[in-house]
């Protein structure tokens, strides 16, 4: 998360404190970026691509650490026991409880993988960056669209303006 504002705040240009107004409302050209940014779904889905490459850039996922298992089982029954022996003596037992516990632990541990572990840590932190790369992409793109369509727009207001005036002083021409 902290690379996320570090990104952020390194891609956003500083010169963006001048109010224009866009419309009838006051927008400034930096919470239209702000707005832009909080609801493109790139954008969004990059932040989370990059959180994604660093919970899985560890040495964890590159088989490196020995792998534990563990494993616990209870068995607990009840058995009813009438035994007839050949000397005739009959037993009777109802309710004959047994238990039996098992646990088990393994440890596996590769010494040796010919230095796949290593290779598939830099192919880790290469998907990493690509995340990284891939959010910058995103975030410069949503700016430059926002940027250059709230120009536009501030643009035609002026042109909007401008041809108002020069209707108003044709018709004062005309009324002359």
């Amino acid at each position: 998360m902290k690379r996320f504002y570090k990104i952020l705040f390194f891609c956003l240009p500083v010169f963006f404190s001048s109010s224009l107004y866009a419309q009838d409302s006051m927008m400034t050209a930096q919470e239209a970026i702000q707005t832009a940014i909080e609801n493109n779904y790139g954008v969004i889905i990059s932040k989370n691509e990059i959180e994604i490459g660093s919970i899985n850039n560890s040495w964890a996922n590159t088989n490196l650490l020995p792998s534990v298992n563990a494993t616990a089982t209870k068995q607990a029954g009840v058995n009813n026991l009438q035994q007839k022996l050949s000397n005739g003596t009959v037993t009777t037992k109802k309710g004959n409880t047994s238990q039996s516990l098992n646990a088990g632990l393994a440890v596996n541990w590769r010494i040796f993988d010919g230095l796949k572990m290593f290779a598939t840590k830099k192919r880790l932190e290469e998907l990493e960056r690509n995340g990284e790369y891939a959010f910058r992409k995103n975030l410069n793109e949503t700016v430059y669209n926002v940027i250059t369509s709230y120009y536009n727009i501030v643009t035609l207001n002026e042109q909007k303006k401008a041809n108002l005036e020069q209707i108003s002083l044709y018709n004062d021409r005309y009324v002359l």
